[in-house]
């Protein structure tokens, strides 16, 4: 062991030598010496400003920290940039812990994530419940109670409820919602939006699911299911996120409402209760035609029967004449109109056997009027440019063998065929051109009796026979209510042509459904029939004025009462006694028709004429063009002036626009990067010699793009938090450890929170390090280039030896090791030489002397 004096000597003998050599030109060669077991303190000296660094070569036991396989959570993505391999941790030459060979990522996956009423209600999820649908999402309503959001939050018997009633007070048939999504609209593929619940059981009642469209401003529609009375779910589903997200956020809508032409009420003793629609099929003048609605249930109301049409869409009625006729029949007899006003009557209605088209045996479907209906399979693929396929029927079987029987069918018109009259009448040319239109209906004959045409194989429901080879036409049936809920239709047949005892019922396809089919072979009763005149009819209009229009609707001739959305026409008509042991049916009979006015386009496309020409012309060339419009909405720019609304009841009535609420969901998928993602190290441990000095990271993150990092720094022994939400900048910085080695902690882990708000953008972990310092007052001194008591640092870690280096260098840049130019150095091992001078040699050449490096290296056990 050397003594305190020969270390002195030899360590002031080798730093005098570096600093008389700070004006020579040096260059760097990397030389490591290292022996196992021992810590060595290397001084080097290079470049002219004569510095001294220090090069730590940590203890032989220091493990090499592999983090593969040691992500605690997941949501990380690994990209390797350099070399292909697996990216690690590991001790460098520099004493620091890094990770390194590639960054770290968060994962940028698939994803579907739902959003729902469980969490956020109130601060990240929105709902409101008003009257009548809304023309802008920003127009609420009455915001939801916290029991309504806990209605809605699972899926469960606990339902927001609104009135059912409308007896003069306020009813809510919409509510609106507003669901914040935190995806990107880039990122996101598809929107699905589910709401459970139930809307009003009665037909004609139309349950709809609706999402905002900001790209156009109006509401799409996902789904529409009639008369919904029971639990079940409305569904839909966009792909265009940036069309339906705005400021994060999507605006859906549930309603309830009515559809349709003029509606007539009759009062029952409490209030209006809706009978039917009128003139379904007569939406211009010449089409114009009489319509009977049948009701068992009128109350008498100061001496007179009352009647409302009230026109709910925006629509123009044009009413007639609206007479009440007065039926007294047997007791268990029912009477019906057919389509003539002829009366029938009923008294032994017997099933039918019914097959469809596609081979479906529909007999269940149609035995009662139960709304378990029967329609058009509209997730067919057929090919509709074949004519055949444009069509779908139902084969009855009649259970008797009889030349004349009554068939009753419950039918009703669909959206599509309403979808098909206003698409001709509004969407071809532009509501703009409407009055061309319905003047080339009156003026051009031609031309109206190929709309003729059109309309009767487009809409038209046929009954077919069969000749014993074929089938064919017998006739048609005329075009029926949107209600299932009302007197079902008596069609007389003569069946003396037909072979056999089947027929068909024949439906240009998706425009029908089907909810009961019977017959009666029993012959007609004697019945006893009043008709009564109106004798009081006055028009109250929406702007609050009143007018007597009984003039106008008491004769079919050329007067008309005309009202438009929201305007309503109150009939009285003298009431009758009633005749003990007979049962009573009113039948109101009307005529008139409407004209179709919304939804406006208003885009002027007056140059389509020749597609509204060839589509009128050419045989089912209008059918053929719209069932991929009706099928594909979405593909279609029709859809963004397609939303027609209606308005409330401004009268006492049993209102049908309830909605139950059980409840919704939002579910988002695409592809994107996860909103977090954290990565723990395995165990850092620091050594005998050295300690923690500070801790680094590079990273890339922007406030921009909604990216950050956070750093924490654990004990490695039970993962508590030592040091909390370290931030990107202060690592990169350098974040200083002192507290670890203030507080004795050995063993840590390093822990990084990736986060990102915006999930198109990740941040990125270049490298982490933790900066190991020396523990020995001589390694701090020599690191930090402190040369102040020295001597006395020195005694303090006692070496066991100390080495010290020469080295000279050609021009070439080569050491010389030819006996010229040589290395002394002390001897390795227990026992160290003191070695007092310097041996210099000088290069063979001439050019004097070119010392490259000269190290001091203080051995330590």
């Amino acid at each position: 062991m050397l003594d305190k004096k020969a270390q002195m000597q030899t360590l002031e003998a080798v730093i005098s030598a570096l600093l008389m050599l700070s004006a020579l030109t040096f260059v760097m060669l990397a030389y490591a010496p290292q022996q196992q077991g021992y810590s060595a303190v290397q001084l080097q000296k290079y470049g002219e400003d004569a510095l001294m660094v220090i090069s730590f070569y940590p203890e032989a036991n220091i493990t090499v920290i592999n983090v593969t396989g040691n992500i605690t959570t997941g949501n990380i993505s690994w990209t390797d940039e350099f070399s292909g391999n697996e990216s690690h941790q590991y001790i460098d030459d520099n004493n620091s812990i890094n990770l390194s060979g590639g960054d770290i990522r968060i994962e940028n996956n698939p994803f579907t994530r739902t959003y729902d009423f469980s969490s956020g209600a109130g601060t990240n999820k929105w709902a409101w419940e008003d009257e009548d649908i809304p023309s802008d999402p920003n127009d609420q309503g009455d915001p939801a109670s916290s029991s309504n959001y806990t209605s809605l939050s699972t899926s469960d018997d606990n339902r927001w409820v609104t009135d059912i009633w409308r007896l003069g007070g306020v009813d809510y048939n919409i509510q609106l919602y507003n669901v914040t999504i935190n995806e990107s609209p880039s990122t996101i593929s598809e929107l699905n939006i589910s709401w459970e619940g139930h809307g009003t059981g009665s037909s004609g009642y139309d349950t709809t699911l609706w999402i905002w469209d900001h790209s156009v401003g109006i509401w799409h529609r996902l789904q529409t299911e009639d008369a919904m009375g029971t639990e079940g779910w409305l569904n839909g589903s966009v792909t265009d996120a940036e069309d339906f997200i705005s400021g994060e956020t999507i605006t859906v809508l549930a309603s309830a409402e009515e559809s349709g032409c003029p509606f007539i009420y009759g009062w029952t003793g409490e209030e209006y209760e809706l009978l039917d629609l009128l003139f379904t099929g007569s939406f211009n003048a010449r089409y114009e035609g009489s319509s009977f609605v049948t009701t068992t249930n009128l109350a008498v109301k100061n001496g007179c029967y009352e009647a409302i049409v009230f026109m709910a869409l925006p629509d123009d009625g044009y009413i007639n004449s609206l007479d009440l006729q007065v039926v007294e029949h047997p007791e268990n007899t029912s009477v019906l109109p057919d389509d003539y006003g002829t009366l029938h009557t009923i008294t032994n209605p017997l099933p039918v056997s019914a097959v469809d088209n596609e081979g479906k045996d529909i007999t269940g479907a149609l035995a009662a009027q139960d709304l378990d209906f029967w329609g058009s399979n509209v997730s067919t693929t057929r090919d509709f440019n074949d004519t055949h396929n444009l069509y779908d029927w139902i084969t009855i079987t009649l259970p008797k063998n009889e030349s004349e029987a009554k068939l009753l069918v419950n039918m009703r018109i669909t959206d599509f065929t309403e979808l098909k009259l206003w698409y001709y009448n509004h969407y071809l040319l532009g509501t703009p051109n409407c009055e061309y239109l319905l003047d080339l209906v009156e003026t051009d004959e031609e031309f109206a009796t190929q709309l003729d045409q059109t309309i009767f194989e487009t809409v038209a429901p046929l009954i077919q026979f069969w000749n014993g080879t074929a089938w064919y036409t017998h006739s048609a049936i005329p075009i029926s209510s949107i209600y299932f809920d009302v007197a079902p239709k008596v069609i007389p047949l003569n069946l003396t042509a037909n072979v056999g005892n089947q027929i068909r019922i024949v439906i240009p396809f998706a425009c029908h459904d089907f909810d009961y089919v019977a017959v009666d072979y029993s012959p007609d009763s004697p019945v006893t029939s009043t008709w009564i005149r109106p004798i009081e009819a006055e028009t109250r209009y929406v702007n609050g004025t009143v007018e007597d229009v009984l003039e106008n609707v008491t004769d079919t001739d050329t007067g008309y009462a005309r009202i438009t959305q929201g305007d309503f026409i109150t009939f009285r008509f003298p009431a009758m006694n009633t005749t003990e042991g007979l049962d009573r049916t009113y039948i109101f009979c009307a005529s008139g028709y409407y004209d179709l006015v919304g939804s406006v386009v208003p885009e002027d496309k007056i140059y389509n004429l020749d597609l509204l020409y060839n589509l009128t012309y050419t045989p089912y060339a209008y059918t053929k063009w719209m069932i991929p419009r009706y099928l594909h909405p979405e593909d279609y720019p029709y859809e963004s002036y397609y939303h027609i609304t209606s308005v409330k009841e401004p009268f006492p009535c049993k209102g049908h626009h309830s909605l139950h609420s059980d409840y919704l969901k939002v579910v988002v998928s695409g592809i994107g990067y996860e909103f977090s993602a954290n990565l723990t190290s395995v165990p850092i441990t620091a050594t005998s010699s050295r300690s923690w000095n500070k801790f680094y990271a590079s990273s890339y993150t922007s406030s921009l793009e909604g990216t950050a990092i956070s750093f924490k720094i654990l004990n490695a022994t039970d993962n508590s938090t030592i040091c909390d939400t370290i931030t990107a900048a202060e690592a990169a910085q350098g974040y200083d450890l002192g507290l670890l080695r203030d507080s004795g902690v050995s063993s840590i882990r390093l822990y990084a929170e990736l986060s990102t708000s915006d999930n198109r953008y990740t941040p990125v972990l270049h490298d982490w390090s933790v900066d190991l310092i020396a523990t020995s007052a001589l390694m701090r001194a020599v690191e930090n280039r402190d040369w102040n008591g020295l001597d006395e640092k020195i005694d303090e870690v006692l070496p066991e030896y100390i080495e010290y280096n020469l080295y000279f260098l050609d021009d070439t840049g080569e050491i010389m090791l030819d006996g010229t130019a040589k290395v002394e150095h002390g001897l390795p091992g227990p026992q160290a030489v003191a070695v007092d001078k310097l041996v210099y040699a000088r290069d063979p050449r001439g050019t004097g002397y070119n010392v490259y490096e000269v190290q001091l290296v203080l051995w330590f056990r």
